[in-house]
Parts: C-alpha cells; sequence; structure tokens
C-alpha cells in the first residue's frame, strides 16, 4: 500500500495537457558502476514550451510507449529513501502509455529560442497538437 502513496504534483513545469515528445533512458553497465543512470523526457507544454525534464541518479525506469502520451501530471509517489519515484500520468486512463521513474534528482531546462528555433516547436505542435 505504500508503495502506491501519492505525496504531491510537480509544479514547474507545467505538464498538464502537454505531451511527452520523447523519453530515453539513458543506461549500461559502465553507468550503473559509476551512479550515471539518467533518463531525459522531452515534454512540450499546453502553452507550447518545450523542456527537458533529467531524472539522474536513477534507480529504475518504466517507459512504454511514452512518446505521444498526453498528460494529466507529473506526479511524486512514496519511495524507499533516498529515491524518490515520479509518475507521468496519462490523461487517457485507458491507454498503455506509461513513464515512471525511481531517481535521486530532478530537474528541468526550458529549451528556448536560443537552443531550439520557434519554427521546430511549431512543428511539434502539429505533430502534437492541441487537444481541447
Amino acid at each position: 500500500m505504500s508503495e502506491k502513496r501519492f505525496i504531491g504534483y510537480i509544479e514547474e513545469p507545467d505538464v498538464h495537457d502537454g505531451v511527452i515528445v520523447t523519453a530515453t533512458y539513458k543506461n549500461g553497465f559502465l553507468r550503473s558502476v559509476f551512479d550515471k543512470r539518467a533518463v531525459l523526457v522531452l515534454v512540450l507544454t499546453h502553452e507550447e514550451r518545450l523542456f527537458v525534464i533529467r531524472f539522474s541518479r536513477v534507480r529504475s525506469a518504466n517507459i512504454m510507449n511514452a512518446d505521444g502520451m498526453r498528460l494529466y501530471s507529473l506526479s511524486e509517489m512514496h519511495a524507499p529513501p533516498p529515491f524518490r519515484k515520479f509518475v507521468f500520468v496519462d490523461s487517457d486512463e485507458k491507454s498503455n502509455r506509461h513513464c515512471e521513474v525511481e531517481a535521486r534528482e530532478i530537474a528541468s531546462t526550458e529549451m528556448k529560442e536560443d537552443f531550439v528555433p520557434k519554427e521546430a516547436i511549431m512543428h511539434l505542435r502539429k505533430l502534437f497538437p492541441k487537444q481541447h
């Protein structure tokens, strides 16, 4: 029961009604040995802001069909310390898509026009149109 205990929403960035563009788990033997496993999730928000959410010092990740997942929230659930469990909640409850990460650290970076041209963000919006 305690493993499913809700702690709270991750508010920044606001992913509600956003979409996961891609999710990548960087793992392997050397990353495991040096505690460098990471998960990178690229999210296009409803406000057409592009974020990379980076989970570092990852213990485990369960990612299935996450690309294109329309998000209800990014929630934190109970995990044994020193880890934190993060769940990208799909707005479609019947979907087979999911993205869950247990990690020690989380950080987000907005990819502003200095890094990603506005045309690229508009192209992503065409691939993943807003739902009303």
